[in-house]
């Protein structure tokens, strides 16, 4: 059949296929420029130590948890009487899959059109086949990044997070693990992954919920004040228990403790660092220099999110710099360690064979497909500092 007829559409689509995803991590011959500048997701599906855990299937992910011990050991005399119990301590939350997609396509315009591919010599049509996909790849692969990216800083909701059913179809967002109000909970709900943050169940020996997370609070913006965002820090980095990397290469080479990470907004880290600066003598890379190179607290860097603050990030629909009565940063506590990704093995950035559908069939979509939820095992290993009172206004 000579070039120039719908055959030419099939051929690109039958490349594609063969050759499989293409390389877009570093495109050529264009600019993205919609890629975001930080990036969660990643980190916390990287690594060896539970990131990205992937499965294979089952209706739901469950994981057991123990709150509280047997509650036995006693003393006793030599011969006295003991009434054996077999107590239930384990308890059990679960989430449930959430199903993400997103596609590219092309028309056979873009092919058909193309000179290079309906009279070009065979290398120049493998060259344009090539470039064609590449940029279509590249598009795809950025577009799931940013959707998955954005997913993790929904504002919380309990009625399309919370459960199975119609209507549940959003994944967990941090907010809605990891947040200032009541026992964690967001506006709506009395569960999160199934368990209820004020049942006796999940209590610890001391009584106190350990399915809530650490909440600290500031109420001051001074350098020098008791009250104040690092004062607030000093309590949160023991109340999450991280651990204090013994140099700054053993953070990034060591994959459970760069799991730590405390993130804010661009202005909240603007003020942190304002904070860091107040008490030196000198700028310390000289007095020409008044920046705060890559500010850390306990050896942990303290890194943005164009996310965060960047929108609506409560219920009420308000910003940290526009809610009602607390206005300021907020500084997530996350532990990777325990807040991960889950992921279907067989639905992992799952792409389709290139196809058309009845009634358009002069264009071809490749889907791709992420099965996946974001899991937290251990609420009280994340936390939040946040103002109370109206303590920065911008």
């Amino acid at each position: 059949m000579p070039l120039g007829t719908p055959l030419i559409a099939e051929e690109f689509a039958d490349f594609w296929t063969a050759n499989g995803p293409a390389n877009a991590t570093t495109p050529t011959g264009f600019i993205m420029e919609a890629v975001e500048k930080t990036y969660l997701w990643g980190h916390l599906s990287s690594g060896t130590v539970m990131g990205a855990e992937r499965v294979q299937g089952g209706t739901n992910i469950q994981f057991q948890i123990i709150f509280q011990d047997y509650g036995t050991w006693e003393e006793y005399e030599p011969g006295e009487f003991v009434n054996y119990e077999n107590l239930q301590v384990l308890q059990e939350g679960n989430i449930y899959w959430r199903f993400s997609r997103g596609h590219t396509a092309w028309a056979e315009q873009e092919l058909l059109l193309n000179q290079a591919i309906t009279e070009g010599r065979a290398e120049f049509k493998f060259q344009a086949f090539v470039d064609l996909q590449y940029k279509k790849e590249a598009m795809l692969n950025i577009t799931a990044i940013n959707g998955l990216e954005k997913a993790l800083w929904r504002v919380g909701n309990a009625t399309t997070m919370e459960g199975q059913g119609p209507g549940k179809k959003e994944p967990y967002s941090i907010h809605y693990f990891v947040n200032e109000e009541t026992n964690g909970l967001v506006s709506g709900a009395t569960t999160v992954e199934g368990l209820t943050p004020s049942a006796t169940e999940v209590l610890g020996p001391d009584g106190v919920s350990r399915w809530k997370p650490q909440q600290e609070t500031y109420t001051s913006s001074a350098t020098d004040n008791a009250d104040n965002i690092l004062a607030a820090f000093d309590d949160m980095f023991h109340a999450v228990e991280f651990q204090v990397p013994a140099t700054r290469s053993e953070f990034f080479e060591s994959p459970r403790l760069n799991k730590q990470l405390i993130i804010t907004s661009p202005r909240g880290r603007a003020i942190f660092m304002q904070l860091l600066r107040g008490k030196q003598d000198h700028f310390i890379a000289g007095p020409q220099d008044p920046a705060y190179p890559d500010p850390q607290f306990m050896g942990i860097p303290v890194t943005r999110s164009v996310h965060f603050g960047k929108g609506a990030y409560y219920a009420s629909g308000t910003t940290e710099f526009t809610h009602a009565s607390n206005k300021g940063p907020r500084y997530l506590w996350l532990n990777g360690n325990y807040l991960f990704p889950v992921i279907h093995r067989q639905r992992s950035f799952y792409r389709t064979a290139p196809r058309t559908q009845f009634n358009v069939p002069d264009v071809w979509a490749v889907n791709m497909f992420v099965w996946w939820n974001l899991l937290n095992t251990s609420r009280q290993r994340q936390g939040i500092v946040s103002p109370v009172g109206n303590i920065y206004t911008a």
